[in-house]
């Protein structure tokens, strides 16, 4: 791991403050702020297959924020236990095509009450419902 620091501070070798790391081997960033190591608080995660988080981090994982895939699909929600809304997009990162938003459960994508939002050739279609 090579560090671009920005203005990170040093205690018994932990960084804190704002700084930028790259990973050696896979190319990885993360820009944003860590506490004692760890990335806590603001930040930006662009991972090796250039898949991007923006958002919150508490202890090294993502929690609210955006993640968005090479593919034109994007999540906005969040990754933490006992948050449950969020909303998906397929084809577009910015939700103007097909959609789902409501409950979810990080192994099942769409559980609970939701609204599966479908946009083809200009037409709206929804399913509102329990997945």
């Amino acid at each position: 791991m090579r560090a671009e620091a920005r203005e990170p501070n040093f205690s018994n070798d932990q960084m804190s403050g704002l700084a930028k790391i790259t990973w050696i081997g896979t190319g990885a960033t993360y820009s944003g702020e860590w506490y004692n190591g760890i990335r806590t608080g603001k930040g930006v995660m662009t991972y090796a297959n250039k898949s991007q988080f923006i958002g919150t981090f508490a202890n090294n994982k993502e929690g609210t924020g955006k993640m968005t895939w090479p593919s034109p699909a994007s999540f906005q929600g969040s990754y933490e236990a006992g948050q449950n809304k969020a909303k998906y997009c397929w084809d577009k990162p910015d939700c103007t095509g097909t959609f789902y938003e409501g409950d979810w459960s990080q192994d099942k994508l769409r559980h609970g009450n939701g609204v599966q939002t479908y946009v083809k050739n200009g037409k709206t279609s929804k399913y509102v419902g329990q997945y």
